[in-house]
């Protein structure tokens, strides 16, 4: 009887581990409240907020590994516009060619991220002399962009692009 007492405590005490290693290994949601949307960033990656870059400040960047020293990245941007989406995502790509060498538009189609219209791109170019491809998925909502931009390199790309996918699918207007 004192036997099976101890299985049984031993069997509890190691299914709240096991429980306790899912939760600690499934990925924490970003929230950010200024911006008012929510995320599931990849498992395992790093997080950066308010990064930075040229003349303008990307709100958080989801860093991955690095290979050929790259680091595979997700990042999130929002500006106030007053353009709907097709006149957002037009003016978006007219950008893009002026002022990203050898912008090459690869495909771009309309998609659904959480019952909100969305549109997507996908393009090459290249940056600092690296070869690089990028999907951006844009959304808008009370006349602010959301664009979302996955970057690898482009002989990396579909290694991590469902990685990515599930990731937007997460995204979320709180």
């Amino acid at each position: 009887m004192r036997l099976n007492k101890v299985t049984i405590g031993i069997c509890i005490v190691a299914a709240i581990l096991v429980v306790a290693i899912i939760v600690s290994s499934t990925p924490k949601t970003y929230s950010n409240d200024r911006y008012g949307f929510s995320i599931r960033p990849p498992a395992g990656w790093k997080i950066k907020e308010n990064v930075r870059v040229e003349n303008f400040t990307i709100i958080v960047a989801f860093i991955g590994p690095t290979e050929n020293n790259f680091a595979v990245n997700i990042n999130i941007y929002s500006e106030r516009t007053n353009q709907n989406l097709q006149e957002y995502t037009s003016s978006n790509k007219e950008s893009l060619n002026l002022y990203v060498p050898e912008f090459n538009l690869i495909s771009e189609k309309n998609r659904i991220i959480g019952n909100i219209k969305a549109y997507e791109i996908v393009y090459t170019a290249k940056v600092k002399n690296v070869d690089l491809k990028f999907e951006q998925v844009v959304l808008i909502k009370n006349n602010r962009s959301y664009i979302i931009t996955f970057t690898n390199l482009n002989e990396n790309f579909d290694k991590y692009i469902a990685v990515f996918e599930k990731s937007v699918d997460t995204f979320k207007f709180l």
